[in-house]
């Protein structure tokens, strides 16, 4: 028994309670509470809402990427104009190059303000402008060539170049600003202070001879400096209280550690209004330094790189935030003791994490974090969920669900026959097929069912037309392509599933009805027998037969669409065949090229979907293509169908080798936008369309975290709020991920 009903919902992000005594719920619902707690995600609601009415801005729950015309090593989070909302930064290693996102009502501005600037930076950090003490300045330190640049955010959105300073010797360490000064290790051992105010000289001092690797500036003016050499750190107190010019002083007492310094934060750990400082670095180390020997804990992530610090939760301790390369990693250490922290949280941070940065970057208090991902040429965005806890969520990412091995397609439906919908996924690793209940929004999967060898081509509907929804996929079977039919009960299981020969191969699997035959009707792609097979349920015989064949060369992608304007649904079929000079194929019409000659050569069609982008009443088709290369981008072609013909209305260029597409109004303005899974990229990437003229524009928006090399992406309203989510399959790492909509209120 599944309880359902009004507790079926998700609460809008903005309404998260993550403290305080929760209503009172029936069992179930709190049962569905709990587990939506325990994944971070917010509490169901006692009442289901209403559909809503767009435009809405998107908010999927999960990691979004902003995309960067360069790989980001530096960034930086806070208010940089004084208007109370926090801005992004971020620096990016070559070429040189300042990106600021600047904040608003709801979330950061899609486009950031930029500027060139000096070339691998080694730290980004805000300082108030010394000519005027009401504004704060982005204070960049680069190392080619060597120098210091401050930045002020004009109230138009520029970059304003404030003050340069150059450096005898490349920087490699920036340690942070004190009293208006830039303090700043060099590669010539030396520290230099570096003020903002072109009337000031710098100072230096020799550090001896060891080299800094990392530094740290503390509020208390103290310099914790970090040293590659000698897999120490070291200590000066106040020392840029009591410098003096012509003064010399001696080399700094080293603390061995036995590993690599990468990176310093100053935190209250114990809660006593005293901040300590903490050093990270080895292969998976943090170190307390307060003045006596390095004590150590488990940085729980492997190579931990970066630190920063804030109360996450509001019980007015603050929390550490590292990141670690080894793993891909972002950890969140909470409650510390004699030993350290006792709570370690850990989630995937994204491609190759550098830097990291906290702040408040969309309309509710939370903290949010921010990650640099260099050879991704991204910025990863996470919105604080408020919650600092064993076994949730302190960062919103992608709902995951584990399931059978290397999961390829995804279809849903309601098996239950409740308006809820399900989710189904074939993991062609292990040759089943997950069935996942939907319980109050979240899915929980069963025992797999058999599916047969290298499943592909799921779909999900009442194929016998009992009321019930079935499940139907393709498999190959010693290269004998079969169709397999598991009727559904109506209660949420499946029976037995029916086989049939289809032909030689099994390339793709369509449900519908079909130019005005009555009833639905499976069309199976066998793209090795050139020919196109029709299956449709025998009412007599209570069994599945196969109805008719189209000789059709080499057929790769299909979808059905009323394409002609006349109501009755056709197929529209691409052939395993260059789409530069190869047309489309309706079955029961004349051929169609929209697409020759604006593709690169060598791109084919990996999925052709159907829907209205431009909000005529007639489907378009979108064409997602590749040319199959592993780190090849691929192409997405949206096709308007107008009276007059067909009309190529946009082409963009989607993540690395993109497996599958699916069209659908994902912002409530009428118009069909598109997600797609971008495999090797590791990430969902979402268009919406935009009217522009007489035709449409794909806009992209950020990318978001799913999962590992995700093979398919399905949208569906699991949680019934009138706002469609994202299922995705990932095929590296065996789970079903869901991106909630939660658009704010």
């Amino acid at each position: 028994m599944h309880a359902r009903g009004i507790g079926s919902t998700l609460l809008a992000l903005g309404l998260l309670v993550s403290c305080g005594e929760a209503p009172t719920t029936p069992p179930a619902e709190a049962a569905a509470t709990d587990a939506a707690r325990v994944q971070g995600l917010p509490q169901v609601q006692e009442a289901p809402r209403k559909p809503r009415h767009g435009p809405w801005p998107l908010s999927f729950l999960a990691r979004r990427e902003l995309r960067v015309p360069g790989k980001p090593v530096c960034v930086w989070a806070g208010d940089l104009d004084g208007d109370g909302r926090d801005e992004l930064a971020a620096a990016l290693q070559e070429p040189g190059r300042l990106l600021v996102w600047r904040g608003s009502a709801g979330s950061l501005e899609s486009e950031p303000c930029s500027i060139e600037a000096g070339g691998w930076p080694v730290g980004l950090v805000a300082s108030p402008d010394p000519l005027d003490p009401a504004r704060r300045l982005l204070v960049l330190v680069a190392r080619q060539p060597p120098k210091l640049q401050a930045y002020a955010l004009t109230a138009t959105g520029e970059l304003v170049l404030r003050c340069e300073r150059e450096f005898d010797s490349a920087p490699v360490a920036f340690a942070g600003m004190r009293g208006g000064s830039a303090v700043v290790c060099t590669r010539d051992a030396r520290i230099v202070c570096a003020p903002l105010d072109p009337k000031l000289p710098p100072h230096a001092f020799g550090l001896g001879p060891e080299h800094a690797c990392a530094a740290l500036v503390t509020s208390a003016g103290d310099l914790h400096i970090g040293f590659q050499a000698a897999r120490a750190v070291s200590r000066l107190e106040a020392v840029l209280r009591w410098w003096e010019p012509g003064m010399r002083i001696e080399p700094p007492a080293l603390h061995a550690l036995g590993a690599i310094p990468r990176a310093f934060a100053e935190l209250d750990l114990d809660g006593d209004a005293r901040t300590e400082v903490v050093a990270c670095g080895g292969d998976r180390a943090l170190w307390l330094l307060d003045g006596g020997p390095p004590r150590a804990w488990s940085a729980g992530g492997l190579v931990p790189l970066a630190l920063a610090a804030a109360d996450l939760d509001g019980d007015q301790r603050a929390e550490l935030v590292s990141i670690a390369s080894g793993d891909t990693a972002f950890g969140v250490q909470a409650q510390f003791g004699a030993n350290g922290a006792t709570l370690t949280l850990s989630e995937y941070a994204g491609q190759t994490p550098v830097a990291l940065a906290l702040g408040r970057f969309d309309a509710d208090a939370r903290i949010d974090l921010a990650i640099a991902n260099r050879d991704a040429l991204a910025i990863s965005v996470l919105s604080g969920t408020g919650i600092v806890k064993e076994k949730k969520n302190a960062f919103y990412q992608a709902t995951r669900v584990a399931v059978g091995r290397n999961p390829v397609a995804l279809a849903s439906g309601n098996f239950h026959g409740d308006g809820a919908s399900e989710v189904l996924t074939l993991n062609s690793g292990s040759g089943d097929l997950s069935l996942l209940d939907n319980e109050f929004g979240l899915l929980r999967a069963r025992a797999p069912l058999a599916a047969g060898p290298s499943p592909r081509g799921l779909v999900a509907a009442d194929v016998d037309g009992d009321g019930a929804t079935d499940a139907a996929w393709l498999v190959d079977d010693a290269r004998v392509a079969k169709l397999c039919l598991a009727r559904g009960d109506g209660k949420g299981g499946l029976l037995a599933p029916q086989t049939l020969e289809v032909g030689r191969s099994a390339t793709a699997l369509l449900a519908g009805e079909w130019n005005g035959a009555p009833g639905l009707q499976l069309i199976a792609l066998d793209r090795d027998g050139n020919r196109v097979r029709r299956f449709a349920w025998d009412r007599a015989a209570r069994a599945l037969r196969s109805s008719d064949e189209v000789e059709c060369p080499l057929p790769r992608a299909a979808v059905l669409a009323a394409w002609k304007g006349d109501g009755r649904a056709d197929v529209l079929i691409a052939s395993d065949a260059d789409l530069t000079d190869t047309p489309f194929r309706s079955l029961v019409g004349p051929t169609t090229a929209p697409l020759r000659g604006v593709l690169p050569a060598g791109f084919r069609a990996q999925t052709l979907c159907a829907a209205d982008c431009d909000g005529d009443g007639r489907p378009d088709v979108v064409v997602l293509a590749s040319n199959g290369q592993a780190n090849a981008a691929g192409r997405l072609a949206l096709v308007l169908n107008r009276a007059s013909g067909e009309k190529l209305a946009d082409v963009v260029e989607t993540g690395l080798l993109p497996a599958r597409a699916w069209a659908g109004d994902l912002d409530g303005d009428g118009l069909a936008d598109v997600a797609v899974a971008a495999q090797n990229s590791h990430l969902v990437q979402v268009w919406l369309a935009r009217k522009a003229g007489d035709g449409v524009k794909l806009v992209r928006q950020s990318d978001l975290g799913a999962g590992l090399g995700p093979l398919d992406v399905l949208g569906v309203d699991l949680n019934q709020d009138g706002v469609i989510d994202l299922a995705v399959a990932n095929n590296f790492s065996d789970d079903v991920s869901v991106l909630y909509d939660v658009p704010p209120k």
